[in-house]
């Protein structure tokens, strides 16, 4: 009966979203009524992700943490549930071939297993001895199966997934350790089987950590260290799949025989790897990009010249022919003319012998098709846009000195439509200088930042260290005017990635954000709210537009205001979980949006930009409910958040339509409310000083919330207004790089029988083909590196790899082996932006090193040719990646425990002291609902001190089909608003 009732209450709660923080107040009202283990309630949770819901719904894991924090359930249920859940998963249940992997259900399960551990982390809930061990254990356990799983034989597992799932649970696993109880259970000898189990785990998947996530690796490393947990005797059951094998006689002999061919430059190689540093977001840095050359070319910088500057006019010719849009082939093109020539610059320098650049770049023109770059004379009717762009490279090689002006004509072949810049080569010292002098200088220099002249490097450069300076100096005024000029126009941010790292621009922005001491306001705060707005702004902007993590915009500490930002975007907090400084800010906030005549002074002083960005999700959220509620009308509503479009609040918008965005996702009802507020806050601003920066706003939240109403459209008595506003929208879609490849994007390459395998296959041969034709100047075919990493995504590098593997093999005994092996070495070598990479699951490289130390079952199985593209390729890629700068691996989802293990001071611990304060008691931390809302903080804004009583959640017995009606949820005191009006 009880379990019934529950799986009702459930059902009901998805069905009509239910936020996690109203679920847990409902569901400790429903344990009086019909009290339930903490395991079974995690169990119907999980199976309602199944059989009721989608696996991805972000409500799932909301109620096991509702669960977990109000202390009806203990993180071992939740572990004991999601492994039997694992181990249910078989071919004899009739599920598809798919499903029947681990890896079907390892993303959503990992969500949770993180959310496991920032509950441990942050000691929401506490835990007693036997807990904890049950935690150890099972954690233990799961991770020595997914080793077995990774080590297993078979070609379709899905490795990314399982992976992901592996490092959550190691996550999970250093956070339980850093526990009082952790503490003492690793410290004692009274536990043998648990530490042996323990001791298994640790030695069995350090060695994968290596290659998934160096910080978790030290973690778990310092603790092993710490407690002695090594092997002392018994037997080892499970492989060590990253560790090298040890090679036998007949390996290195094997290896010994296999001798290289001399070095093939497939054209399609130095192509396939600009387009992936290119594609997603500029991912270009000169000593990277100049040692893969180094060792590509050997020192022959003749051809090293000749086929940087083929492959970059190929890139070109690509995107226009793959009409990869506007921002895309501005990039290209400024990559050729401004960033290309101080490269090509570099190469000359450093050869020991003098570059013939003339016959180098008449040579590299000779091999571009003049049908995609024709000359401007044969181009009288300007169909072609791309018709001036030799001018453009040859100029921007004459301002570098690497050729005469007077060479332009006779490489172009004819009399050329432009000149040198009469102001000539910028240098940065001087630029700096110039701005220093003259604040108008900045904004002249920021629109020839676009300019295809070959300045754009200089420019970026005195930008950049111009907005540091002043974030050193703090001087925030002219820091705000430089920021809104980029703002303005984000394909500069384009340009300044060109030439340095987002995070290298952004770090300095963040910090000076961060450290905002709003306690030495003096003057006017609405100026000083503009500055910070305005800053960040330009964060937000980068951010969105390559879909960067906190980490790689520099914002690193768990404390920072922008990476709380982040966390908070899309997530309104509980009132309950909000302090009383919070709550009356809150309270004020919404009493100027919706009673005063204007936002004043005193209200922006009394609270920091700090505290009103993080509480803006909750603003809307309590204002939606009470416009629902009847206690603010529609009109009231929108004019009151109309303040948000006022220059010094800007921000906030980005934030609200976000925010928005989720809502719509997440509410089936209230549309008739939200969409109007959605119009309302798209609407073009009064001040023409806001009108160029709302655009900019719009442009980073319009694909989502495009998405959202073209769903809710589909069955909603909303959908005039829904389309309206989409179509409103139109104009500002596909403006952020797109770093990923969403689902419509893949539809044409799955499509097919094979997929994207054969898609990725079917565009290696093309490529193939292409680099091995004896036709010189032959257009390069359509490719993207985004495809590969759809692949990636999709199906794991081990499998891709294998797939590229298997194709190069097939050209064993052809001519075409040396240009496949040059082209696979590019793909696994080529850096591109991509957030598979950010999950540390295997890469290429990882994979091709798997294959390496395989060998021995490769030849045991007598495949040779197989063994032989391996060892080919290994050396070849071991060659780039010893010469190339090699990036530190870093994991954001363990920087919140990070803090937890660094704060232990593993070598004075008292255990002592840790075993008086073990025992804390789990049900004195279940949270009692209380009647605070949005119309008791507003009383406390206000002033005022008479209101009506109502209760919304009248009728909640029937909702969740409840029994009898003393089930009083959620009785709040509702506020009289037309008091106030």
């Amino acid at each position: 009966m009880s379990r019934s009732k529950w799986e009702q209450f459930i059902r009901r709660c998805l069905l009509h979203r239910t936020h996690g923080d109203e679920f847990r107040e409902l569901a400790e009202f429903m344990n009086e009524k019909y009290q339930i283990s903490g395991r079974l309630l995690i169990q119907i949770i999980v199976n309602c992700r199944q059989a009721f819901s989608i696996s991805s719904d972000p409500l799932i894991p909301q109620y096991i943490r509702a669960g977990i924090t109000s202390g009806l359930s203990k993180t071992s249920d939740v572990l004991y549930v999601l492994i039997q859940n694992w181990n249910s998963v078989s071919p004899e249940r009739g599920l598809s071939a798919e499903s029947k992997q681990p890896g079907c259900l390892s993303s959503p399960d990992a969500i949770i297993i993180n959310d496991l551990a920032l509950i441990v982390a942050s000691n929401a809930t506490s835990h007693n001895s036997s807990e904890i061990r049950r935690s150890l254990s099972f954690t233990s356990r799961w991770l020595l199966a997914l080793i077995e799983w990774i080590s297993g034989d078979g070609e379709n597992r899905s490795y990314l997934a399982i992976l992901t799932l592996l490092e959550a649970l190691g996550i999970l696993f250093a956070s339980i350790a850093s526990t009082e109880q952790g503490i003492l259970l690793l410290g004692s000898q009274d536990d043998p089987d648990l530490k042996q189990l323990v001791v298994e785990a640790l030695d069995t998947v350090l060695p994968l950590l290596t290659s998934i996530s160096i910080q978790l690796h030290s973690r778990l490393d310092m603790i092993q260290k710490h407690f002695h947990l090594f092997r002392t005797g018994f037997p080892k059951e499970v492989t060590q799949p990253m560790q090298n094998v040890q090679q036998t006689p007949e390996t290195l002999q094997f290896e010994a025989n296999i001798v290289d061919d001399s070095n093939v430059h497939a054209r399609a190689s130095l192509y396939i790897y600009l387009n992936g540093a290119l594609c997603g977001r500029p991912m270009l840095d000169d000593s990277s990009l100049i040692s893969y050359l180094n060792v590509r070319f050997a020192g022959d910088h003749v051809s090293m010249f000749i086929d940087i500057i083929v492959a970059a006019f190929d890139v070109l010719s690509n995107g226009q022919a793959r009409s990869e849009g506007e921002q895309a082939i501005n990039l290209y093109r400024s990559f050729l003319a401004n960033r290309l020539p101080p490269i090509l610059c570099l190469i000359s320098t450093s050869s020991l012998e003098p570059v013939p650049v003339n016959l180098c770049i008449s040579q590299a023109l000779g091999r571009i098709d003049l049908g995609a770059f024709p000359l401007s004379a044969y181009d009288m009717g300007g169909r072609s846009s791309l018709a001036g762009v030799r001018q453009e490279f040859l100029f921007a090689c004459a301002l570098h000195r690497l050729i005469p002006e007077a060479g332009v004509e006779d490489l172009l072949g004819e009399k050329p439509m432009q000149s040198l810049p009469s102001h000539g080569l910028y240098e940065k010292d001087q630029l700096v200088q110039q701005i220093s002098a003259n604040a108008q200088r900045a904004e002249q220099l920021i629109k020839e930042i676009e300019l295809m002249e070959g300045n754009a490097g200089a420019i970026v450069a005195a930008i950049i260290e111009v907005m540091h300076s002043h974030c050193r100096n703090r001087d925030t005024v002219p820091l705000k005017d430089l920021c809104n000029l980029i703002v303005r126009k984000p394909p500069v941010i384009d340009v300044m990635a060109l030439f340095r790292s987002p995070g290298y621009i952004l770090s300095p922005l963040c910090s000076l954000l961060d450290n905002w001491n709003w306690d030495e306001l003096h003057g006017e705060s609405q100026p000083v709210y503009e500055e910070f707005g305005a800053i960040l702004l330009l964060v937000l902007t980068a951010a969105s537009r390559y879909e960067l993590t906190c980490s790689e915009i520099g914002a690193t500490s768990i404390s920072s205001f922008i990476r709380q930002l982040f966390q908070l975007e899309a997530n309104e907090q509980s009132l309950d979980d909000l302090d009383e400084p919070k709550r009356k800010h809150l309270g004020n906030w919404i009493a100027a949006l919706f009673v005063a005549d204007s936002l004043s002074d005193e209200l922006t002083s009394s609270c920091s930009p700090h505290d009103f960005y993080k509480l803006v999700p909750t603003l809307l959220h309590q204002s939606l409910e009470a416009c629902a509620s009847g206690k603010l009308n529609i009109e009231t509503l929108k004019s009151g958040f109309d303040y948000l479009l006022e220059p010094f609040l800007l921000p906030s918008l980005v934030v609200s339509l976000q925010w928005l965005a989720t809502h719509l996702w997440q509410t089936t009802s209230g549309t008739k409310i939200t969409l109007p507020l959605v119009s309302s806050l798209i609407k073009r601003p009064s001040s023409s000083e806001a009108r160029e920066i709302h655009q900019t706003v719009l442009s980073m939240v319009a694909d989502p919330l495009y998405l959202q109403l073209q769903a809710i459209a589909d069955n909603d008595p909303q959908k005039r207004v829904a389309l309206a506003i989409a179509e409103a929208l139109n104009p500002y879609l596909r403006h952020n790089w797109r770093v990923n490849w969403k689902s419509e994007d893949l539809q044409p390459l799955t499509a097919s029988p094979g997929g994207l395998l054969i898609s990725i296959c079917q565009m290696f041969h093309q490529l193939l083909d292409w680099s091995t034709s004896l036709e010189v100047n032959a257009n390069p075919p359509k490719f993207t590196f985004k495809v590969v990493s759809a692949a990636l995504h999709l199906h794991g590098a081990p499998k891709v790899l294998l797939v590229y593997l298997k194709e190069t093999k097939s050209l064993v005994g052809t001519e075409k082996l040396e240009a496949g092996l040059d082209m696979l070495t590019s793909i696994i070598c080529a850096p591109f932006a991509d957030t598979y990479a950010s999950t540390h699951c295997l890469s290429f490289r990882d994979a091709l090193k798997i294959q390496h130390a395989n060998l021995v079952k490769t030849l045991k199985a007598g495949d040779t040719l197989f063994a032989e593209v391996v060892v080919r390729l290994h050396r070849k890629v071991e060659a780039f990646s010893a010469a190339a700068p090699q990036q530190e691996m870093a994991i954001d989802a363990s920087n919140a425990i990070d803090q937890e293990i660094s704060n232990i001071d593993l070598q004075n611990i008292n255990l002592e002291a840790a075993a008086e304060n073990a025992e804390i008691d789990v049900g004195a931390l279940g949270v009692q609902p209380t009647s605070d809302d949005i119309d008791q903080i507003l009383e406390g804004a206000a002033g005022m001190d008479n209101f009506g009583a109502n209760t919304m959640g009248s009728g909640t017995d029937d909702m969740f089909g409840l029994e009898g009606g003393d089930m009083q949820v959620m009785n709040f005191d509702d506020m009289d608003l037309e008091g106030m009006f």
